[in-house]
């Protein structure tokens, strides 16, 4: 395996500002960076960690729970205000939070692209070491990664869902791959983007050469898993299941098998599935999920420091608890307080596990919180009580080998010729591995439980709202938790939202500030 540059390379890109996808709001006919000095093999790497901070930017965080909160997935607890616009589908072009993921990708276009227009120059350069060259190449294809990484990241938002009769018609994405600043670029078809993030990934994978990559930086593994989840969406499900399979068939990524296994999936950020994951450590810290998953009410009772409860801003419903058989691994990780962890708490802290959850009132009642984001205590600088119950800190895991479990059953039963077959035995072994039982049905029912089971993998990941948009189905928001107390919003578009299939939501509108600024920019909605 060739690896970029020296042992450790990667590493000082932590010393570059941490980029939070709240933080970048570069437009995409603007996000150019500014000129900087190309002198030197050293001024290229400069320009590759500050790449890797905004691939890292892009994955996780808001990129994951901001679909998830406007799902058919979670509730909102009495008194929140984080995210009300998205979570009962009220959101507008000048209000709506996800913005930042729209520039944050751009940006990461622009950083790419300005990697592409200055590397040649070193790789044709006579005094480049052939050592160099190598190296040089391979960044040029964690450019091209990148690039193609972006437009997949904001096509399933930005875009309607691909039809191949109807792409070459359909509106797509502004192309930009020039450092012109100033161009204000009109929309490709749909047709036309998809084109050109095939084209990326080709010249990715070319340049790349024989670099599979690193857990944290770009190579032909991870790319292999972007073109297998690119497939699906672009309907060649034949492509699909073949690079999905390498990837599974190379033994190199096996699942998470047993209940510690998963436990340090998402607890401690430690799995063997995990095919890419950017780097993150106690000094820069990013993708911080307390406050929607994750939350606590503390208050002192005779001198005592008393943890009364979780008090997150979304809770699970019970239509997606329901979901998981009981012996289900996920079921215990991802709706159980990992006691291993807040245990540890309770010579500080007056507390019992399971938590309560805490009315907006203060009320206290039995019910179910997602614990699959509590917190990665080797990501804080100092574990203590105050940094442990205020931040959940994960590093982003965007390709699981998991993932091309669901991606070949999904295509085996999408494409012309169905393979049952195929599709139940990809999904058994995944049941199977997470503790659940094996898949027996057929039609329907076996399509049915394909889609729940992208439910029950990646709950909470950002997945689920473009599920819905490839399969061009509504929701009904899942039945809630049945509390006593007054412990859930329950106004109308709340708990009884039910969203059509149409519903032009689906597919996200456009920055204003883009729109404003770019007269080329055609917006999604007729009426904003």
């Amino acid at each position: 395996m060739n690896k970029f540059f020296l042992k450790g390379f990667l590493y000082t890109a932590l010393s570059l500002a941490a980029f939070s996808s709240c933080e970048l709001d570069q437009l995409p006919y603007g996000s150019i960076p500014e000129d900087k000095s190309w002198t030197s093999v050293s001024d290229v790497e400069n320009h590759y960690r500050g790449l890797l901070a905004y691939i890292r930017s892009c994955s996780g965080g808001a990129n994951d729970y901001i679909p998830e909160v406007q799902s058919d997935l979670f509730n909102a607890r009495t008194g929140t205000t984080t995210l009300n616009q998205v979570h009962n589908w009220t959101f507008t072009s000048s209000q709506f939070s996800g913005d930042a993921i729209y520039s944050a990708n751009f940006a990461m276009v622009g950083q790419a692209n300005d990697l592409l227009a200055h590397l040649d120059g070193f790789i044709n350069d006579p005094e480049t070491s052939e050592e160099d060259k190598i190296t040089l190449s391979q960044i040029k294809g964690a450019a091209y990664f990148a690039r193609a990484y972006a437009y997949c990241n904001l096509i399933v938002r930005y875009c309607q869902d691909y039809d191949p009769a109807t792409a070459a018609t359909t509106l797509g994405l502004p192309l930009v791959e020039t450092l012109d600043e100033n161009a204000k670029p009109a929309r490709a078809t749909l047709e036309k983007t998809c084109e050109f993030i095939r084209q990326d990934m080709t010249n990715a994978r070319t340049f790349m050469g024989d670099n599979t990559g690193t857990l944290s930086e770009p190579g032909t593994d991870v790319l292999t898993a972007l073109e297998a989840r690119f497939d699906l969406y672009t309907h060649n499900y034949d492509d699909a299941i073949d690079k999905a399979e390498s990837l599974i068939t190379s033994s190199g990524y096996p699942l998470s098998r047993g209940l510690s296994p998963m436990q340090s999936l998402w607890y401690f950020d430690e799995s063997t599935e995990v095919i890419f994951m950017p780097t993150q450590n106690e000094e820069e810290q990013i993708n911080d999920y307390s406050g929607i998953w994750t939350g606590f009410d503390i208050t002192s009772e005779n001198l005592q420091t008393v943890l009364r409860g979780a008090s997150p801003s979304y809770l699970p419903t019970q239509g997606l608890i329901d979901l998981y058989e009981n012996n289900d691994i996920r079921k215990t990780v991802y709706f159980t307080a990992p006691e291993s962890m807040f245990g540890q708490l309770e010579p500080y802290l007056n507390f019992t596990l399971p938590f309560k959850i805490v009315a907006s009132n203060g009320d206290t009642e039995d019910g179910t919180a997602f614990w699959k984001y509590p917190g990665n205590w080797n990501l804080l600088k100092v574990a203590d009580i105050n940094s442990i119950i205020s931040s959940a800190y994960h590093m982003a895991k965007p390709f699981r080998v998991a993932e091309d479990y669901l991606i070949i059953a999904e295509a085996a039963l999408m494409k012309d010729t169905k393979d049952e077959d195929l599709a139940r035995e990809y999904l058994t072994t995944l049941r199977r591995t997470r503790g659940a039982t094996a898949v027996t049905a057929s039609g329907d029912e076996l399509v049915q439980i394909m889609k729940d089971e992208w439910v029950r993998e990646f709950v909470g990941e950002g997945m689920r709202m473009t599920c819905l948009k490839r399969w061009h189905e509504g929701f009904t928001r899942k039945e809630p938790q049945a509390f006593e107390h007054n412990m859930l919003i329950r106004t109308s578009g709340y708990t009884d939202l039910t969203v059509p299939a149409d519903d032009r939501r689906f597919t996200w509108e456009f920055p204003q500030q883009d729109l404003q600024a770019n007269p080329n920019l055609v917006p999604n909605w007729t009426n904003n």
